[in-house]
């Protein structure tokens, strides 16, 4: 799961205990507890302001937990470029691009490009 920290906060070495995994790579849950099995590591986790981080699953739920501003970003690959340039009207005008030459006629279309197009740069 993608996480976005928004904030102007780093969240430096956040220690999580190590999930166990089965060998298809499920979690594998505590009958007792109902909470996942621990290996008996502590995992170490940053996400720097403004920096998106990929985690692993339950580790993203639990830095939610802790610090409410993270936010789940969805994989931006899944919005096709093509579709979106032409369901949102024409492109150019007076809002340009930073990073190529394209321009827009309204601040939302050139938002929408750069979420599609230049997602890592954000």
């Amino acid at each position: 799961m993608i996480l976005h920290n928004p904030s102007e906060k780093d969240i430096i070495d956040y220690r999580v205990e190590e999930a166990e995994f089965d060998s298809r790579g499920n979690m594998v849950i505590d009958p007792n507890t109902n909470r996942y099995k621990w290996t008996g590591n502590t995992l170490e986790w940053t996400i720097k302001a403004g920096e998106k981080v990929d985690f692993p699953d339950y580790v993203a739920e639990y830095l939610k937990e802790i610090y409410p501003f993270l936010i789940e970003v969805k994989p931006e690959a899944e919005k096709p470029v093509e579709k979106l340039k032409k369901a949102k009207g024409k492109v150019g005008g007076k809002f340009k691009c930073k990073y190529c030459p394209k321009s827009f006629t309204s601040k939302r279309g050139l938002g929408l490009h750069m979420g599609a197009v230049h997602y890592e740069k954000l």
